[in-house]
């Protein structure tokens, strides 16, 4: 008997959203607070964002690794920073303060609205005594859910220790005539169009692994991870 070709693999298709232009809704809200940020107590603001349904030939990462009988997602997934830089509290170099929260809160109602679903924002004022409380509040009661945009997404590549490229990925800057993201529904758009030379960062290269910091090529907080998911 010959060798048999069925059921020898799936299409290939990568699982995580990339840098790119695509459309996705947001399955919930995260403050990542990696090591190096504790010290100012800043965070980064992260998007857990699911692509649409790809029909039944997409095999996408369990919704919940650890009870498989949740199903699968639907389409890609990944985790995108709102801000390519993390906030907190400080002083801009033109010597205008920043306050975490204030920045945090209008990254949110910012996407709310342009999803029209910023009313929530009204709704929970003073309500909440800590940041940390109200993005538990948000993501409790969804006012984001099933509402998809289109994004621009950027991202830095890096190195894995098994030699594979990884994207940390985040939202582009807003400017005059470009935004990171829009309602499906907008016209004219004025999402920004992806170009690789603008919105993506190459890895560097990097001379050998002596296993110090330096030498080691190591992912940014919060870069995604295939180990990441369920997301």
């Amino acid at each position: 008997m010959g060798l048999s070709t069925k059921g020898t693999g799936g299409t290939g298709q990568s699982k995580l959203i990339e840098p790119g232009n695509t459309m996705a809704k947001i399955l919930r809200f995260e403050l990542d607070q990696p090591s190096f940020l504790a010290k100012d107590n800043g965070y980064y603001l992260q998007l857990h964002l699911e692509g649409p349904d790809l029909g039944p030939e997409f095999e996408g990462f369990f919704i919940n690794k650890d009870n498989e009988s949740l199903g699968r997602h639907a389409g890609k997934v990944g985790k995108v920073k709102t801000n390519q830089y993390p906030y907190k509290d400080g002083v801009t170099k033109g010597g205008i303060p920043v306050f975490r929260d204030n920045d945090i809160i209008k990254a949110i109602r910012n996407i709310l609205r342009e999803m029209d679903a910023d009313e929530w924002m009204d709704k929970m004022d003073g309500k909440f005594e800590t940041i940390e409380e109200l993005v538990e509040g948000l993501n409790r009661d969804m006012p984001f859910a099933e509402k998809f945009m289109n994004y621009c997404i950027a991202g830095r590549q890096y190195i894995k220790q098994n030699g594979y490229t990884a994207n940390d990925c985040y939202l582009p800057k807003w400017s005059k005539f470009a935004v990171p993201y829009e309602s499906v529904a907008a016209s004219p758009s004025k999402l920004a169009k992806f170009d690789a030379e603008i919105h993506l960062q190459q890895p560097k290269p990097v001379e050998g692994f002596s296993g110090d910091d330096d030498a080691t090529p190591t992912p940014a907080a919060g870069a995604q991870d295939i180990s990441d998911f369920d997301i």
